[in-house]
């Protein structure tokens, strides 16, 4: 093993290198357990821990084997380990692993320290994988083919990887240079362990990378996928317009996803009829009383996929607002040092939403996104982007510039300058600049941020995720870390986060002090509290916030994790009643998460969420929301799952202090998977909601009514999904 010359923009110490040999058999598990590997692959040994012991040797000993053949590229590893019997290990879903013992492979295939692949693997052999970018983490929804075996042994485990070309997006070059990470992760130490050693006196983990050699270029010859869907139901619901049950025995959608890779390094995406997920559910999330919009992630397998291609300081692309697409169209990839990025859809929902007499019904909306990104040195760039939807006459046309420079290794600038050009139906036409500039600082002990944000007023992205505009923002946080890596406590944190928000005429809209404390103690527990000052201006009035922070989050056993958050304060009631003015009252919001797995294919997830209001001077109840969640999986193998979800949710408000509608919501969910792999499985799913409608007024085609006590089955459906990856 040599050492490199020292690269632009890293750190002092060159990073190791280490020479791949091509194999002329292939990489086995059994060759692994036996001892045999590393006659033939490049061996890698030195495991250093990041935490909680920065720089020490890992606390058990790992070996990692590296080849590769005219098909695939391999990763084993031999995980020795003191007390094999404390090895956390389950039957997972896919994509559920990380609070398994696990090994993971990153893979910078470009070795350009800006985005990479990871791929992991419990003991089992259950995989996960997802697209890890510097500054915006980790992509999970990322899902590609390739192969994984593992096995628990009386000193440990092994597991081998094995990632096909085909999988990989690399240069066209015959002599390739990637940089790598490889890691141990074992939960009862909240230990995390690399090759090479990763610091976090170093601002970003792939400028520290290793780099491996020695691969040739493997054309990837034909490379076409198409993945056609069918989803199937019978089902009845309720039709709000109309107040009437529909009942339709056979409902239908299919559709179908197209992946053609040319070259090794340029893809493009189609779709027609893009899968809607409908197997899977958003995460519950407080929505009641909200000032803004609450965001709520992609599920759809074609937006999902190469989603960070599009990611830029200010989020112009949110593609939950490309609500119901016919057709898709999407270019990723990267030729030199030049990210290619674009995205074509059409939306139906604009014409659905609206009355059979009104001139936009039937008409579509369409969206056309292009992202370009040029790697200017290693982990900095700058890039373009323009955003474009149509619909009739109206327009949003977003345009700018953005780039990371990284100042040095423990410090970066972010930036970004966008114009919007935007045209309602009625003919207006606006115009309004978004600016962003940040920097960040993060280092063994110090880490601090500064941000500064402009919204003009007119300043509107349809395309994206934005929570306000008519402001100006300068926000910021610095904290200290102490390391003691004692017996109990690894590290704390006090820290003190500021904004101060302005709009455009001067007026002061949020002036926060929040200073606060975290610690983290050995084993996998961490807590937090904070004290929030908050002046706020709503609806144009001003009103003085002070809260009570605190939170917990521990997965100290290998039978149960927990997460939970509780805050105390004034709150304001941004719903009062018609002709009221909001209010300022006292309330409290309660987080819980608790997944218990009392055997190694189960696992059960509970949610509690609690959000309350009363007023200041008598307690009277202005309004409160819980939401109770219940998640079962069984997982009879890797491949086959049951899954059972249960949820009551409910709004009681008072009708003299807030215009919530009372509500209560029943739903339940029965699913079995059987899923091969990413785009192969067959669902088969019940769903049942539950709703406080008035039976008697839904007779009488009457406006829908509550009622405290009757919960009418509002939607049923029985459903079949199945999809099939075609490989060619």
């Amino acid at each position: 093993m040599v050492s490199a010359p020292l690269a632009e923009g890293r750190s002092e110490t060159a990073p190791p290198t280490l020479t791949v040999p091509r194999l002329t058999h292939p990489l086995t598990l059994e060759s692994i357990l036996a001892g045999d590997a590393g006659q033939r692959a490049a061996t890698v040994k030195d495991f250093i821990q990041r935490d909680p012991h920065e720089g020490e040797p890992a606390s058990q000993h790992t070996t990692a084997y590296l080849g590769y053949d005219a098909k695939y590229f391999y990763v084993g590893f031999l995980c020795l380990d003191k007390e094999p019997g404390k090895i956390r290990v389950h039957v997972l879903p896919r994509d559920s692993i990380h609070d398994d013992d696990h090994v993971t492979v990153t893979i910078d295939t470009y070795d350009a320290h800006h985005r990479a692949l990871v791929f992991s693997t419990n003991p089992l052999g259950i995989q996960s994988d997802s697209l890890f970018t510097e500054n915006n983490g980790s992509d999970d929804s990322f899902d590609t083919l390739w192969k994984s075996r593992g096995k628990l042994t009386s000193r440990g485990y092994a597991v081998l990887i094995s990632i096909p070309f085909k999988s990989l997006r690399y240069s066209p070059e015959k002599n390739q240079t990637w940089g790598i990470i490889l890691a141990r992760i074992i939960p009862r130490e909240d230990e995390y362990s690399a090759w090479p050693a990763l610091t976090r006196s170093i601002n970003g983990r792939l400028i520290q990378e290793a780099q491996i050699t020695g691969i040739r270029a493997h054309s990837p010859g034909k490379n076409l996928q198409i993945d056609p869907y069918g989803y199937f139901s019978s089902r009845r619901y309720l039709d709000p317009e109309t107040n009437q049950f529909v009942t339709q025995k056979f409902h239908d959608r299919l559709g179908a996803d197209a992946k053609w890779v040319f070259g090794s390094n340029m893809t493009l995406d189609a779709t027609v009829n893009p899968d809607f997920s409908q197997v899977e559910s958003d995460q519950p999330q407080i929505t009641v009383n909200q000032r803004f919009e609450v965001f709520f992630p992609e599920k759809r397998p074609f937006f999902m996929e190469n989603s960070n291609y599009f990611e830029t300081p200010i989020p112009v692309v949110f593609t939950r607002r490309i609500a119901d697409p016919q057709y898709g169209l999407r270019l990723t990839g990267k030729t030199g040092r030049t990210t290619i990025a674009a995205l074509a859809a059409d939306d139906r929902s604009p014409g659905e939403s609206v009355t059979l007499d009104d001139p936009s019904f039937g008409h579509r909306a369409y969206f056309n996104i292009v992202r370009l990104t040029r790697d200017i040195q290693r982990e900095s760039s700058v890039g373009l982007i323009w955003s474009d939807r149509e619909f009739l006459d109206s327009y949003n046309r977003v345009g700018g510039v953005d780039g990371r420079w990284k100042v040095s290794p423990t410090t970066g600038l972010d930036f970004q300058a966008l114009e919007s050009f935007s045209r309602d139906l009625d003919g207006n036409i606006t115009q309004g600049k978004g600016i962003h500039v940040s920097i960040d600082h993060s280092a063994l002990h110090w880490n601090a941020w500064g941000q500064y944000d402009v919204r003009a007023p007119d300043f509107r992205v349809d395309s994206g995720f934005i929570e306000r505009v008519d402001i100006r923002a300068l926000r910021g946080r610095v904290g200290y870390t102490f390391r003691p890596e004692g017996r109990l406590v690894v590290a704390w944190q006090p820290n003190l986060h500021a904004n101060w928000i302005l709009d455009h005429s001067n007026v002061r809209q949020d002036l926060v002090t929040n200073p606060g404390l975290w610690v983290e103690f050995s084993g996998g527990t961490r807590a937090y509290g904070n004290y929030l000052y908050k002046r706020e201006r709503y609806d144009g009035l001003d009103f003085l916030k002070r809260q009570y922070r605190f939170g917990f989050w521990s997965r100290a056993s290998r039978w149960f994790t927990m997460n939970m958050s509780y805050e105390l304060g004034e709150q304001i009631n941004y719903s009062p009643v018609d002709g009221a003015n909001p209010f300022l009252g006292r309330g409290d919001q309660v987080e819980f998460h608790l997944t218990v797995q009392p055997t190694d294919r189960l696992a059960v997830e509970n949610t509690i969420l609690q959000n309350r209001l009363l007023t200041i001077d008598d307690n009277r109840n202005v309004f409160n929301n819980n939401v109770f969640r219940s998640k079962l999986n069984y997982q009879f193998t890797s491949r086959l799952a049951l899954r059972l979800i249960g949820q009551y949710t409910n709004v009681l408000p008072s009708s003299d202090l807030s215009s919530l509608e009372y509500a209560k919501n029943l739903t339940g969910d029965v699913l079995i998977t059987y899923l091969v792999h990413p785009g192969t499985a067959l669902y088969v799913g019940y769903n049942n909601s539950l709703d406080n409608y008035n039976r008697d007024l839904l007779a009488q085609s009457a406006i829908l009514g509550r009622t405290p006590n009757d919960l009418l089955s509002t939607g049923a459906a029985l459903f079949v999904k199945f999809s099939y990856l075609y490989q060619f």
